[in-house]
């Protein structure tokens, strides 16, 4: 990656993300420490640059030490993300509330060495189920207050029956969704819910009559244009005089940006930016399934690890730019080889890795390594040069019982014999 490409990184994650952003590292002693802290959590955090590379023991106090360690140490230990509601108050008084996903990293021997923070505000959530909580003890009394504040709000606030009409929502759905009231009023409800989230809105919905509970779900709603806009929903039900429920009181705040924020980090943990091929980490892990089904003992299943021939020399005769071209377009000849099933990746440097399910036969696999052998030798025209460039293939077939380090272990052998047989070659 080049120097330009890690700044524009580091801009996306320090600027372009406006919900909070840190990394922890993960010392050989379970020391905790801040290796990263991005623009919007220094905002509404005492946090400062100065906090990088020191000790969370050093920056927190005791009693918030304490807490985040044990949420670490969950997290390093289950090798899992880990989610919860944190509050705090910031230096203006007011109560700050998040819900906080904490998110692994994992190197080459399956070890967490960070961890990635991400804080959603939930503040004007928080304050908005607040309102919600006391407007809906009154409700039956002060039914007008509850309709000046769904007025006001941004976000949907709508009324429901016990069969999930609309009974009423509030203006914003035209801003929201484009739809005015008598619109959205006039269809049945499911109609601007996407149908992979409408029986888990249904399952909420009914959870909530039957164990008379509040409920919160996110789900997709269609809007005027038939775009899906991202909904987080929190319900309650309101009891009549007998405390029997007689509607539901929702309210639906757009988390779009919140969506695409998740997906751009999600992206950035699982891909190679240079190649835009899955990285180390998500290989292995689609590795690990694949050995873990069944299928591959009847349909076979075969690794590939590459490398290309003299690619150092390549970088220091015509310069990083150049290299990185060769990068990129070694992956696009790379993943056009193969076919859509199988799964490509960059791990760094040079070093590539293709996984093919189904391949049937020794001999499949073989054939498959010469269709990428071929395509990478065709010739390589920049637009000052022209490069004679070949890659070194080493092959493993996976038989019975072995684990994914015994596999790549026999794919890199063979990977070396390829080599020293005088590059341009697969082995296997």
């Amino acid at each position: 990656m080049t120097e330009t490409d890690n700044q524009l990184l580091n801009r996306i994650l320090f600027e372009g993300i406006k919900e909070m952003v840190m990394v922890i590292g993960v010392r050989e002693n379970e020391e905790l420490y801040y290796e990263y802290i991005n623009r919007a959590a220094m905002e509404r955090t005492w946090l400062t640059e100065e906090a990088i590379g020191r000790p969370l023991r050093e920056v927190e106090s005791p009693e918030k030490f304490e807490f985040f360690r044990l949420n670490h140490l969950h997290v390093i230990h289950t090798k899992r993300e880990f989610h919860y509601e944190d509050s705090y108050e910031m230096e203006n008084g007011e109560m700050y509330y998040s819900s906080v996903r904490l998110v692994p990293m994992l190197n080459e021997e399956g070890q967490v060495t960070h961890i990635v923070i991400h804080a959603h505000d939930m503040t004007a959530m928080k304050k908005a189920e607040r309102d919600l909580a006391k407007s809906q003890e009154k409700l039956h009394e002060t039914e007008d207050q509850f309709r000046i504040i769904a007025n006001h709000s941004q976000d949907l606030i709508a009324i429901l029956d016990n069969y999930g009409k609309v009974e009423y929502i509030s203006p914003s759905c035209s801003d929201s969704l484009g739809f005015s009231k008598e619109e959205i009023m006039a269809r049945p409800f499911p109609y601007f819910i996407h149908p992979q989230d409408l029986s888990g809105l249904v399952d909420a919905f009914t959870d909530s009559l039957r164990q008379q509970k509040h409920f919160k779900v996110k789900y997709r709603m269609r809007n005027k244009w038939n775009e899906w806009i991202w909904f987080e929903i929190y319900g309650s039900p309101v009891f009549n005089e007998q405390h029997r429920i007689n509607r539901i009181v929702a309210i639906a705040r757009d988390i779009t940006v919140d969506k695409r924020s998740e997906e751009q980090l999600r992206y950035f943990a699982y891909h190679d930016m240079l190649s835009d091929l899955w990285n180390r980490r998500a290989f292995y892990e689609h590795l690990a399934d694949a050995l873990q089904r069944e299928q591959y003992r009847r349909e076979g299943l075969a690794l590939l690890l590459l490398d290309i021939d003299r690619f150092k020399w390549i970088n220091d005769q015509n310069g990083h730019d150049i290299g990185d071209q060769v990068i990129a377009e070694f992956s696009k000849r790379l993943k056009g080889a193969v076919r859509r099933m199988d799964t490509v990746a960059r791990f760094g440097g040079d070093e590539f890795a293709v996984l093919l399910p189904a391949v049937g036969s020794r001999e499949d696999a073989f054939a498959v390594a010469e269709s990428i052998r071929q395509a990478i030798a065709k010739p390589w025209v920049f637009t000052d040069r022209c490069l004679l460039v070949t890659t070194s293939i080493g092959l493993a077939v996976a038989e019975g019982d072995m684990t994914d380090d015994e596999l790549i272990k026999q794919a890199d052998v063979a990977l070396y014999e390829a080599k020293e047989s005088g590059r341009d070659c697969c082995k296997g």
